[in-house]
């Protein structure tokens, strides 16, 4: 007797069926939205280095506490990076976004009636625990709505909403700051975020792919019909909630799957291969962020270099200008890299471009040049980091994965700016900047650990409670045994 062919898992369909619907209405509604309130964030950050000069004006407020509004935000970032990624993860995607855009629109909205640095660092402290949910849960809802194939170019895309955010709230401050008064910059600025709350709120719908990996089936299926609506598609035949059960080997208990999930999720996230990508790569998070935090530094070093020269106000111009080069490169070139190459490079590059900054005292050209090109490599950067961090974990435990990475990340926010700080007051911005700049080549060199085809891998998950392994690597394309058949004839197992 011949050997069967082994059937699809759910995840397997769902992805033939957004490979046959395609890119759509849908799929820039989507990519709209998240750019949206990637927006938001971008003026929310870009701001607090104008807003610092008006709070020593205004509150004389000292250095000791103008860094303590930075620690605070920073520190409710680590902790709406760990929290919202846990829940999102445990009760879905979509929820967990938008309580964190509502958050950051709120407390954005609030912070501008603070009177004090003490009622303003408690603000963004709430504010930031929006932010960190808003970046973990942001990316990982993007792709798993899009087609794998497209999954690099739409999280390049994103990187468009970055730097508006950014250049709008640099622009609106230099035109009306001093007329209007910071308060409605800040208005504004957390208002932007109001149209991104509705669309997610109202037209949205849960990820798919985490409602498949939770057996809600009935609930897929009417997500699949919004995306084939939008699209103007018709719901593939074989995309039904019965192939779905079927295809999950075995119908389960609803109440035994509730019961023993967190166990489960708990064991897979523990497991010696997850283990063997989370920890290095959690560890390139780390390594990066702590050496991107030299650039902040930057304008102030060239103002201290070459007094008079205005190069610190040039300095941030180029580095504006760097992050829309930043981010039309990766859209049109460097998302077609394999994801730890263009991770390898981009932090290759950066080490160097810092190596070249502390070496050159007296080149204030090349100075601003290398800022230029920092600024560029950025881009392609956090696109590799934050799409193969979003691609690589199965469903069930991506957002936590993403999360304990932003544990490093964010962590590093908070300290190490009170690192190159100390360096620099003791040996000098030239030592302090060279230290730094070997994070970028441990981190590029770290690389290596992950494993050159899991770039173009995706580990996915079955359903918690089934036959199989709890989860597998299975390649970006659809498997031949999948692609070959025609689209009535794909065979499910019976329950």
């Amino acid at each position: 007797m011949k050997e069967e062919e082994e059937d699809p898992c759910p995840n397997e369909i769902y992805d033939r069926a957004l490979d046959e619907i395609g890119t759509g209405k849908f799929n820039y509604l989507i990519l709209f939205l998240c750019s949206l309130s990637l927006f938001v964030e971008a003026g929310e950050v870009v701001i607090m280095s104008l807003l610092l000069p008006k709070f020593v004006q205004e509150w004389d407020a000292t250095e000791t506490e103008l860094g303590d509004i930075q620690a605070w935000t920073a520190t409710g970032m680590l902790l709406g990076s760990v929290g919202f990624g846990r829940l999102a993860d445990w009760i879905g995607r979509k929820n967990i976004y938008l309580t964190c855009l509502n958050l950051s629109v709120l407390f954005g909205f609030l912070s501008s009636f603070a009177t004090s640095v003490t009622s303003f660092s408690l603000i963004r402290f709430v504010l930031g625990i929006g932010y960190g949910g808003n970046l973990v849960v942001c990316f990982p809802y993007l792709l798993e709505l899009t087609p794998r194939h497209k999954s690099a170019n739409y999280s390049a895309l994103m990187k468009i909403g970055w730097c508006s955010g950014s250049t709008f709230i640099v622009t609106l401050s230099w035109l009306l700051m001093d007329k209007i008064g910071w308060q409605w910059i800040l208005r504004i600025s957390a208002l932007a975020g109001v149209p991104a709350c509705i669309l997610l709120g109202c037209v949205a719908p849960e990820s798919l792919r985490f409602l498949i990996s939770k057996n809600r089936f009935e609930e897929a299926l009417v997500g699949m019909r919004l995306i084939c609506k939008w699209n103007g598609k018709q719901v593939p035949e074989y995309f039904t909630v019965e192939a779905l059960q079927r295809a999950s080997l075995e119908r389960i208990d609803k109440e035994s799957l509730k019961k023993n999930e967190s166990k489960q999720e708990e064991e897979i996230v523990c497991s010696k291969q997850t283990l063997t990508t989370l920890i290095p790569l959690c560890l390139i998070w780390g390594l990066n962020s702590f050496g991107m935090k030299v650039m902040p530094f930057l304008p102030l070093e060239f103002d201290r270099r070459y007094p008079g020269q205005g190069l610190g106000y040039q300095t941030a111009f180029y580095t504006q200008l760097g992050e829309w080069i930043g981010a039309f490169s990766v859209i049109f070139i460097l998302y077609r890299l394999p994801r730890l190459w263009e991770m390898r490079i981009a932090s290759l590059l950066l080490g160097v471009c810092v190596v070249v900054v502390a070496v050159t005292d007296n080149h204030p050209a090349l100075n601003k040049t290398t800022a230029l090109i920092m600024s560029i490599f950025v881009n392609p950067q956090y696109h590799s980091l934050y799409t193969y961090s979003s691609e690589i974990f199965p469903t069930n435990i991506k957002t936590t994965s993403v999360s304990i990475c932003h544990i490093f990340h964010r962590g590093s926010a908070i300290f190490a700016p009170l690192l190159f700080t100390r360096i620099d007051a003791q040996s000098g911005f030239r030592t302090a900047a060279l230290i730094f700049s070997t994070f970028f080549f441990v981190a590029s060199a770290m690389s290596v650990c992950l494993g050159a085809e899991k770039s173009n891998k995706l580990y996915n998950t079955l359903s918690l409670g089934s036959k199989k392994a709890s989860f597998q690597l299975v390649p970006t394309t659809i498997p031949k045994q999948i692609r070959k058949r025609p689209s009535s004839s794909i065979s499910v197992r019976s329950a």
